[in-house]
């Protein structure tokens, strides 16, 4: 019996535990040992990993690395050995599925899992040691899904918090965009589980008190439309006999081309009324690079069957991908738009190690070494990890910039003279700027005309600050 302690360090928290820490946790658990799960990214109430290690005194620590987190993750490893430079360090996740290589120098690590640790954990932790240099552990066989525990939760630094519980109903992604490493961290081998076992998961639920909803957090939960449809059948019987009261909080990682109105129709009972569609880029030319095997017209057709079922649309989009540029930029704006999206998301691609767009990036461009966060809350101080001579870094970050203004990801007021610069400086065509939702809502900005000379007031003269403060007057109704 070994006292495990398994880290995920993070840069953000989204008040969800991690689905395979929890996995782990059980499988560990029914072989005897002790665990303790301090997931950063669940809680923001999980104490420093210092005093973590010196109350539970761990045997072996497993530490989950996301790209995105790379700060985090190095920050825990050293936190770690400034505690204890004996205990052995096993590390997973995806960053190591995709870039191993970067990590054999790096002595602090004992061992380097690449693939899903299932099958291999417990005579891992068991027989965990000291080494010189990081072992390698090869990609182990694929765990049968169906023999799997379920996912413990309750070893979790403060799992009571837990609101949103997260269900995943099959593992692994067929399909093959050209900026997605799922395949190479879990394989593309679409693999459900049993659909008695997930509604099964669901009633054993019950134990995590405060639980009110559950979100499907499939790689691609409807790969097979029937299955996908059937699941949530079973899933609303079940709740209607009273084995539980969760309410589906959205679909996630959801493809457009299997929307159908049977499927809204499930979801809307389910009392789910959120979906997220990934449009990556609305360009015909980038979009088509992507290799998504779905088109543009699936997306838009998914979203008008949503807005008929009175759904909210979230839809996600890239910029940098191979063939892109900052003008067609504009393209998925006008896109989301014309769409009513409630919310637009925009992140800077990072090009993983094992894909497409970086090798497109390697012959074409410029790839660094650096992985940016995809989540990332404010306008300045991110990186770019690939670019091109016609796509530079400074024009991707502007591109991401403005797109987050104008579609409201960012806020408006804060970061008009921001945007007034790149408007300038690029030459950014005004019905792109009347995108902008404050535009709609403003009750001053009701014509054309008012918006007409409101933006010549902005954009015409750059050098006269009292002008470009009495605009933002106007905006904010305290001047007519």
């Amino acid at each position: 019996m070994s006292k495990v302690l398994l880290i995920s360090p993070a840069l953000w928290v989204e008040n969800m535990p991690r689905y395979a820490l929890g996995i782990l946790s059980a499988i560990l658990k029914t072989h005897g040992h002790i665990v303790k799960v301090a997931d950063y990214a669940f809680s923001r109430n999980v104490p420093a990993i210092n005093r973590i290690i010196s109350e539970f005194k761990p045997d072996v620590i497993g530490i989950s690395m996301l790209s995105s987190a790379q700060s985090a993750w190095s920050q825990a490893i050293n936190d770690i050995r400034s505690i204890d430079k004996g205990i052995p360090i096993i590390a997973g996740g995806p960053h190591v599925s995709v870039a191993s290589e970067e990590l054999l120098g790096n002595t602090n690590i004992d061992y380097l899992v690449i693939g899903e640790a299932d099958e291999i954990i417990c005579n891992l932790v068991e027989s965990a040691h000291r080494q010189n240099f990081p072992v390698v552990i090869p990609r182990p066989p694929l765990p049968d899904v169906d023999a799997l525990p379920f996912p413990d939760y309750r070893t979790f630094i403060g799992y009571e918090e837990m609101r949103k519980y997260p269900l995943l109903t099959s593992r692994g992604c067929p399909y093959s965009c050209n900026f997605c490493a799922v395949g190479i961290v879990c394989s593309r081998e679409h693999r459900p589980r049993k659909i008695e076992l997930v509604v099964e998961e669901l009633k054993c639920a019950k134990v995590y008190k405060n639980v009110i909803s559950f979100l499907l957090i499939d790689d691609s939960f409807n790969t097979n439309r029937q299955r996908g449809k059937e699941l949530l059948r079973k899933i609303l019987e079940s709740r209607s006999r009273g084995d539980f009261d969760y309410l589906l909080f959205s679909l996630g990682n959801f493809r457009a081309d299997s929307v159908d109105e049977e499927l809204l129709l499930l979801v809307k009972k389910l009392g789910g009324d959120i979906i997220w569609l990934g449009v990556e880029s609305a360009d015909e030319e980038v979009f088509n690079m992507i290799k998504k095997g779905e088109t543009l017209n699936d997306i838009t057709h998914a979203c008008r069957l949503a807005s008929r079922f009175k759904m909210k649309i979230i839809l996600n989009f890239i910029i940098g991908l191979p063939k892109d540029s900052f003008e067609k930029t504009y393209t998925s704006i006008l896109f989301a738009r014309k769409l009513r999206a409630y919310r637009v998301g925009w992140n800077i691609l990072v090009a993983y190690k094992g894909t497409a767009a970086r090798d497109w990036f390697k012959e074409n461009g410029v790839v660094t070494g650096e992985y940016p966060p995809t989540i990332f809350g404010g306008l300045f101080g991110l990186t770019v990890n690939a670019y091109t001579a016609d796509f530079s870094s400074e024009d991707r970050l502007n591109a991401w910039r403005l797109a987050r203004i104008v579609t409201g990801e960012a806020k408006f007021w804060p970061n008009i003279s921001l945007l007034y610069r790149i408007c300038k400086k690029y030459r950014v065509p005004i019905n792109i700027v009347f995108s902008c939702p404050v535009f709609a809502i403003n009750r001053f900005m009701k014509t054309w005309e008012s918006r007409l000379r409101l933006l010549k007031l902005i954009f015409e003269s750059p050098k006269d600050f009292f002008l470009k403060l009495k605009a933002a007057l106007i905006f904010r109704g305290f001047l007519r």
